[in-house]
Formats: structure tokens, C-alpha cells, sequence
């Protein structure tokens, strides 16, 4: 069974934008609300696979999408 976590990002435009960015880098994403007292930022987060969550994290931050550096499991 595979696990994945939600990187939270700072807004709803940096949700779709780091979706794009991994699915262009070969990394299957989705964006979702988080879970209620989660967040810092807008309530958005992006689901990667826990193994991709270390590359991910660094494509996002390469491709200047801002994270609120909350992530957690699902």
C-alpha cells in the first residue's frame, strides 16, 4: 500500500503551480484541502508519495513555489 504526504503551500496559485511542476519532473501530484487545524497558509496542500516528498520539496523550492514548510501524513 503505498503512503503519501501533503506539503502545504502558501496559496491556491501555488497549489496548481507545483502540481504542474512535479507532473513535469515525473511526479504524480494532486492538490487538496488540508486537514482542518493544520495550516498556515491557505488550506491547500499538495499529495506526493512519501517516497518523492524530499525531491519534491526540492523542485518546489527550485521553481520558486512557496511552502509554508508544514508536511504531513494522510
Amino acid at each position: 500500500m503505498k503512503k503519501y504526504k501533503c506539503i502545504v503551500v502558501k496559496s491556491q496559485t501555488y497549489a496548481k503551480k507545483a502540481e504542474k511542476v512535479l507532473s513535469l519532473n515525473g511526479i504524480s501530484s494532486s492538490v487538496l484541502h488540508c486537514k482542518a487545524g493544520s495550516v498556515s497558509g491557505c488550506g491547500r496542500c499538495v499529495k506526493v508519495e512519501e517516497k518523492d516528498v524530499d525531491r519534491s520539496v526540492n523542485i518546489l523550492k527550485k521553481e520558486g513555489v512557496i511552502l509554508t514548510g508544514e508536511i504531513y501524513g494522510l
